[in-house]
């Protein structure tokens, strides 16, 4: 996947890359229950992540504008 690479940093310092979102990225949302990050991006997609794999799992589009 091409795109830009966004870095989330945790408190012990581990970072995870995630490469996909075409645009800067307004919203992260972590799932309390499942490994999922979900962004929302001003390439009007919203993307869930897999944090454990580190793959994106799916994308959703359809947006006629960015995403907050």
């Amino acid at each position: 996947m091409s795109g830009v690479s966004h870095s989330i940093r945790g408190l012990a310092e581990d970072e995870l890359s995630l490469m996909a979102d075409l645009d800067y990225v307004r919203t992260v949302f972590f799932h309390r229950e499942y490994p999922w990050i979900i962004s929302a991006s001003d390439d009007q997609t919203i993307r869930i992540w897999n944090w454990q794999s580190r793959t994106c799992i799916a994308i959703l589009t359809g947006h006629n504008h960015y995403i907050m």
